[in-house]
């Protein structure tokens, strides 16, 4: 009996003083299921930038469409945050229409997060197209590490 309403007793207590913590926020990029070679964008931030020439794409709605931006990656330097157009972007994708291997690798940084510092995730390959959870506001070229082309 009295073990009983010891248990009782510590389990309304243990109920009463625990406290919930906040969510964790989740970030994640999901491939989109639209086709890469399709994403055409309304902006190159670059003059002149030869169609062998990997660039990121960034774009104001899901699927790598709406109002896109390119950046040149070759001449970008490493671990050096990136202001972007559209701020927030809700997709990405690394255009390498070379085909060949990267020597670097991007990571976007999420709405909320501090440059570089922040949630930072990897681009996975290029030639793919990644819709964001929650919305991204910069990147960054992470140096000395591959990326593949899809």
């Amino acid at each position: 009996m009295f073990s009983s309403v010891f248990v009782s007793l510590l389990a309304v207590a243990t109920a009463v003083g625990a406290r919930v913590p906040p969510p964790v926020p989740v970030y994640a990029l999901t491939p989109s299921l639209v086709p890469f070679h399709t994403i055409t964008t309304t902006n190159t931030t670059e003059a002149g930038v030869a169609l062998t020439d990997p660039t990121l794409i960034l774009c104001s709605k899901p699927n790598c469409s709406g109002l896109c931006y390119r950046f040149l990656l070759v001449d970008t330097p490493n671990w050096s945050c990136q202001a972007v157009r559209p701020n927030p972007f809700l997709s990405v994708g690394i255009d390498n229409p070379g085909g060949q291997d990267l020597d670097f690798a991007v990571g976007v940084v999420f709405t909320g997060s501090v440059c570089p510092r922040g949630s930072l995730v990897v681009l996975p390959t290029a030639n793919q197209c990644y819709n964001l959870t929650p919305t991204g506001n910069g990147w960054i070229r992470i140096g000395e590490v591959s990326t593949p082309s899809a």
